[in-house]
């Protein structure tokens, strides 16, 4: 493809993605190499035409062109296609906007004002499932995973003294 000058602009994602034929259309991946984020258009609101047209370049070279952008909601503009093979959001747009906490080898998880949005590890790259995850709370045991695990054998170990006497743990402190 020759392109004119000033036509585009070129943005690199590092797709080095081999599940991309595992990943569900509505999977998307939380990329710490990507500049720019891309979605798919059936997750994102007001979809419009881009100022410009942008290459998405990858390791395999030019890859697509993408002349739109939508509203990813509770996040920001991102560009859309309808062609992308994986849905991708900047790191560092992320965590310019949010706190984001980070569980090694499990999972990091976005700190909305309204919810959490939890992208956990599977197959060597951290996703979340936008139409499930991005507005389910927290699992007891994916909370565990946020504690330290001396906290969370802690909490175990005094409930399980209570499970042994057939009781439960008292939810006022005692005033004896």
């Amino acid at each position: 493809m020759i392109y004119e000058e000033g036509e585009h602009e070129e943005h690199m994602i590092n797709n080095t993605v081999h599940v991309t034929k595992g990943l569900k259309p509505t999977d998307v991946l939380l990329d710490n190499q990507a500049n720019i984020s891309i979605m798919h258009l059936m997750l994102l609101k007001n979809v419009r035409p881009a100022p410009k047209k942008i290459v998405i370049k990858g390791v395999g070279g030019p890859q697509l062109i993408v002349d739109q952008v939508g509203d990813l909601e509770g996040f920001f503009e991102v560009y859309a296609s309808e062609h992308t093979k994986a849905n991708i959001l900047s790191f560092a747009g992320i965590e310019d906007m949010y706190k984001v906490t980070y569980k090694r080898g499990a999972m990091f998880i976005v700190h909305m004002v309204d919810r959490d949005v939890k992208f956990k590890r599977k197959e060597n790259l951290y996703m979340a499932d936008w139409v499930v995850d991005s507005y389910t709370h927290a699992t007891v045991q994916e909370n565990a995973l946020v504690y330290m695990k001396e906290e969370y054998v802690g909490q175990k170990r005094y409930m399980n003294r209570y499970a042994l006497v057939g009781t439960h743990p008292p939810t006022k402190p005692c005033t004896c």
